[in-house]
């Protein structure tokens, strides 16, 4: 998920030796806000390729169900919901999840935690992602194999339809 703001991370001459996550967090710290524009299909159908989601500052612990906006391991931006907290050791570790992924991501520290979803804009539309709806969303994503299950089920239509038509699908 690349990031996206009125000076792009691939822009040499807004910051030529940051890595996109150094550049997220530096843009975070300076206006406490980022706006990415949403690549993948891993938070579908919550979160659209193609729509522009912004993060802001983590204010206290994640709460079950929040998206955050991570950095993983190898250098990506990963925007996916807090799933909950584990201990390994000493070490405090998150679980985050794409809503369509079968499996949870790799646990992650809590320095990998840029931060947390604002809103969602598509075209004109502007989707908060807190409040009752997205935390009924939430909550059933969060719950509810059986949504996931039929989440990917119908990904794997789209891309079956797509793949017909001659393209990727939408």
């Amino acid at each position: 998920m690349p990031a996206e703001h009125s000076a792009r991370p691939g822009d040499a001459a807004a910051a030529p030796d940051l890595a996109p996550t150094q550049l997220v967090r530096a843009l975070l710290a300076r206006q406490g806000h980022v706006d990415l524009p949403a690549s993948g299909q891993s938070m579908y159908p919550y979160i659209r390729d193609g729509q522009l989601c912004r993060f802001v500052l983590l204010d206290g612990p994640p709460r079950r169900g929040q998206v955050l906006l991570l950095a993983t391991a190898d250098g990506r931006l990963v925007g996916h919901r807090y799933w909950r907290r584990t201990q390994l050791g000493a070490d405090v570790r998150y679980i985050c999840r794409g809503d369509s992924n079968r499996l949870p991501d790799a646990p992650v520290a809590p320095d990998q935690v840029l931060g947390r979803l604002l809103w969602i804009r598509a075209g004109a539309r502007l989707r908060h992602a807190q409040g009752l709806a997205p935390g009924i969303w939430a909550l059933a994503v969060s719950e509810l194999e059986p949504l996931r299950r039929a989440i990917r089920s119908a990904l794997r239509r789209r891309r079956q339809r797509g793949a017909q038509a001659g393209g990727l699908g939408p």
